[in-house]
């Protein structure tokens, strides 16, 4: 079974893209969201971040204070660093869990953003790359997350370009509102589902 990373910068569309993968009956891991998740249900990671950033991470009733954490993190080039060093060995065992419960598919996605940033585009047999205009991207955050557009292009920045993460693909996936989406999928599925 092959495994196929999808990645793209903030607002590209990469669960869009995803759900239309997941309509063809392909298994997709959502990699944010099970990483949210093993900083809930882990205790280990929890501890971690507790030692990282003090108990002020998690609120009284064990969810995580994200707001909290999103002050220290994106603020702090080393906190960040060092909650992925917590946060994306856990991910990556946890996929691996979900790759193998997946057998009877031809090939799973995992889904995330920063699979270039961190260097591990490396452990997938295929990169899918998810790029849209900048102004389309801004537009579709500032309604998803309700925040100020200031905010949304630091998060951004930090991010690698699409440039950088189109050079490490095998595909790209132009979701500009104008390319046929599912063409572009199902050349993909049919190139890498044999």
């Amino acid at each position: 079974m092959k495994t196929i990373g999808l990645t793209g910068g903030m607002g590209s569309g990469k669960s869009y893209i995803g759900a239309i993968f997941k309509l063809m009956k392909i298994p997709i891991y959502d990699s944010d969201f099970h990483a949210k998740r093993l900083m809930i249900e882990s205790e280990e990671v929890r501890n971690q971040i507790i030692s990282l950033l003090g108990s002020e991470a998690y609120n009284a009733d064990q969810t995580l204070n994200r707001e909290f954490v999103a002050s220290q993190i994106f603020n702090d080039n080393k906190k960040l660093t060092q909650i992925n060093e917590i946060v994306h060995p856990a991910v990556r065992k946890d996929f691996s869990e979900f790759a193998a419960a997946h057998t009877d598919s031809s090939y799973v996605i995992n889904e995330a953003a920063l699979f270039v940033e961190n260097g591990t585009y490396q452990d997938f047999d295929y990169l899918i790359t998810v790029v849209a205009p900048m102004q389309t991207r801004l537009r579709r955050l500032k309604l998803r997350d309700k925040k100020p557009e200031k905010e949304i292009l630091k998060r951004i920045t930090q991010q690698s370009s699409d440039r950088d993460k189109i050079l490490k693909s095998h595909f790209v996936i132009y979701n500009d509102e104008l390319q046929d989406l599912f063409q572009q999928i199902t050349a993909i599925h049919q190139a890498v589902g044999k």
